[in-house]
């Protein structure tokens, strides 16, 4: 007999329970050997159809079969730590956006340090224009420190000290003005002291012209080219009074005498002129208007007089020919206008405005002439009159209150009048209008003028 079961042979007929497997036996039945149907159903691969011998357990009163073992469960392969990856990844991307912070923060300080310095250099630019108005004296050297030092910084791009330098910039500047009107003031004392006392009747009218053109400079503040003609007027009034303290001693002093005989007479040469530094300077309207239209015509034909040239006019001719400094020797077909400086092309052309303005004659709109490009050329050292802006048309006085703020190199916001000033020759645009200072840049009669020129373009309109 054998067991239902494992197919064990059981030698026992009275085994209760298989001495293999440990089945019930009793409960399972045995299995005859010898039955066909049983060897039929027997596979015929015997071992690789056995079932897995169980090892014997104690059998017991409480002994239960064993259970069937799960298959082994499948541990899954670890994941790779991944964490180390993610931080590496998170620092780098944390270190590209403290660079890009980093950059964007040093282009913004350096963009604004670049702003502070242009404009840091506009003012210095308008501080170096006190040397050419006014006498720097005593303060010479401490303004050449200043410059240094504004040069240095603007080099070194140290925005920090910009502050203290303005300061400094403007007691200078403050310093030299008050020194400036207090030695003006002490020549005019002096002028006025001398000149009711030592000075000749028949020259008393040009000391007067010539304190009268002082004081129109000084109103332009012009105050270097004013003091000039103050000095000139003190000169003269000085050498008079030293001629007449030689004449009343017993001991004259021949010296004297000759030097003030040669002040005299330089004194007189320059009375034979309606404007004896016409080429050197730019006349003025005001200056202009005191004069007849004859007179007018003289100071205009004595800037060409003064280079020798000859007149067809027969009356200009016998004028010219009875003054001491003329030699006449170019004739008129020969002479090139050319050869008159900036400054006395630009005085002849006011001179002829002035003369058609006494003879009724107006601009048109299409008439008007420019000047070096220019409709007012000289509209930064001079105050302008009403009455010369009103034969200005609107668009006109609008380019001619512009051409103040062109002539320092300033850009406009506006296409057109950008437009303009590229085609001047004499234009240069290097500031921006967002950076462009008044104050700081334009002098009082600058601003004095653009005033004015505002009004009368609303009077147009």
């Amino acid at each position: 007999m054998k067991c239902k079961v494992c197919g064990a042979i059981i030698n026992d007929p009275m085994a209760e329970y298989c001495s293999n497997c440990g089945h019930n036996l009793l409960e399972n039945g045995l299995l005859d050997i010898g039955s066909d149907a049983d060897n039929q159903n027997q596979p015929q691969n015997t071992l690789e159809q056995k079932e897995p011998q169980v090892p014997p357990q104690p059998m017991g009163k409480y002994w239960e079969a064993p259970q069937p073992q799960a298959p082994p469960q499948q541990i899954p392969p670890e994941k790779k730590n991944s964490s180390g990856a993610k931080w590496i990844v998170l620092t780098s991307v944390i270190a590209v956006l403290l660079v890009s912070v980093g950059v964007g923060v040093f282009l913004y300080f350096d963009h604004s340090k670049t702003t502070a310095i242009d404009q840091f250099k506009i003012k210095v630019s308008g501080f170096e224009g006190i040397k050419s108005q006014y006498e720097l004296g005593k303060f010479e050297t401490e303004y050449e420190n200043v410059i240094g030092r504004c040069n240095e910084c603007i080099e070194e791009k140290n925005v920090n000290v910009i502050d203290v330098l303005e300061e400094q910039m403007e007691d200078v500047k403050n310093n030299v003005i008050d020194n400036n009107n207090e030695e003006i003031d002490k020549c005019k004392e002096e002028i006025q002291t001398l000149k009711n006392e030592y000075i000749k009747e028949n020259e008393r009218l040009q000391v007067e012209n010539s304190i009268k053109q002082a004081d129109a400079l000084m109103a332009e503040q012009k105050y270097k080219d004013a003091y000039e003609y103050y000095e000139k007027a003190l000169e003269v009034l000085r050498e008079q009074k030293q001629g007449s303290a030689s004449a009343a001693s017993e001991d004259t002093d021949v010296a004297n005498g000759t030097q003030a005989d040669a002040a005299q007479s330089a004194w007189s040469t320059q009375n034979e002129y309606y404007f004896w530094d016409s080429d050197t300077r730019y006349l003025t309207t005001s200056e202009l208007s005191s004069l007849s239209e004859e007179q007018l015509r003289l100071a205009r034909n004595e800037i060409y007089a003064r280079h020798g040239r000859r007149f067809e006019s027969d009356d200009i001719q016998r004028y010219f020919d009875s003054l001491s400094w003329y030699h006449g020797t170019i004739e008129p077909k020969d002479f090139d206008d050319d050869s008159l400086n900036k400054v006395e092309s630009a005085n002849v052309k006011k001179i002829q405005d002035a003369e058609k303005a006494l003879k009724g004659e107006n601009k048109t709109n299409s008439s008007t002439e420019k000047i070096y490009g220019f409709y007012i050329y000289d509209s930064d050292i001079r105050y302008l009159t009403k009455d010369e802006l009103s034969v200005y048309n609107a668009e006109e006085l609008r380019i001619i209150r512009n051409e103040i703020y062109a002539r320092h190199g300033r850009k406009f916001t506006s296409k057109d009048l950008q437009k303009y000033f590229n085609g001047c020759d004499w234009y240069d645009g290097c500031i921006e209008a967002k950076d462009f200072d008044d104050e700081m840049i334009l002098s009082e009669l600058e601003r004095a003028n653009i005033k004015l020129i505002q009004k009368v373009e609303k009077e147009k309109k």
